[in-house]
C-alpha cells in the first residue's frame, strides 16, 4: 500500500468550531466551496462512507471514481462506482494503480478518521465562526500540526460566511 498511501489526500469543509455537517448535510452553501472540490477531485478517486454517498444529488460524482465504503458490499449498476470495505477499497486502488491517480477522502466523520495515519495532503476550506451541526472534523490544530500549511487563500465572502481555501502537506 506504499505507493497508495503517497496518493491519499484528505478533502473537507470544517466550520471554526469543528462542524462539517448537520443532518447528513452541510450546514451551509458555499458556490466557490463546491467549484473548488470538483476542480481538486476530478479525474480522481473520491472515497466516501455511505451516509455521505446517500447525501448526494447525483449517485455518481462524474469524472471521477466513487468508491463508497461500507459494511455491505454489494455490486453497483453505475459504472465507476463501487461499494466495499476499507480493506476493498485498497484493494480497488491498488486495481486502479497504474493511471496514478489521486485519492481523495471526502467523509464522513468516520470515514476520516480510518485514514488519519496516512494524509499526505489535506485540503479544507476554512469557513470561520461558530456554526451548528452533528458531525466534526477531526483535523483539530493539534492533529494538523504534524503538517506544513503550504497554501492560504485570501478571505473570501458568500452571504454570511467568510472561508480560506488552505492546503497542509505532511512534513
Amino acid at each position: 500500500m506504499e505507493s497508495i498511501k503517497s496518493r491519499i489526500c484528505g478533502i473537507i469543509a470544517q466550520s471554526g468550531n469543528g462542524v462539517i455537517g448537520k443532518a447528513n448535510r452541510l450546514p451551509w452553501s458555499i458556490k466557490e466551496d463546491l467549484h473548488n472540490f470538483r476542480k481538486l477531485t476530478e479525474g480522481g478517486i473520491v472515497v466516501m462512507g455511505r451516509k455521505t454517498y446517500e447525501s448526494l444529488p447525483v449517485k455518481k460524482l462524474k469524472n471521477r471514481v466513487n468508491i463508497i465504503l461500507t459494511r455491505e458490499q454489494k455490486e453497483s449498476e453505475i459504472e465507476g462506482v463501487y461499494f466495499c470495505s476499507v480493506e476493498g477499497c485498497v484493494k480497488k486502488c491498488k486495481e486502479l494503480e497504474h493511471s496514478e491517480k489521486r485519492i481523495f477522502i471526502i467523509g464522513g466523520e468516520e470515514i476520516y478518521g480510518e485514514f488519519l495515519d496516512v494524509y499526505t495532503t489535506i485540503y479544507i476550506t476554512k469557513i470561520e465562526g461558530e456554526i451548528e451541526g452533528d458531525t466534526y472534523s477531526p483535523f483539530s490544530s493539534a492533529y494538523l500540526e504534524r503538517y506544513e500549511k503550504v497554501e492560504e487563500s485570501e478571505e473570501k465572502r458568500t452571504g454570511n460566511y467568510s472561508y480560506r481555501f488552505l492546503r497542509y502537506e505532511r512534513e
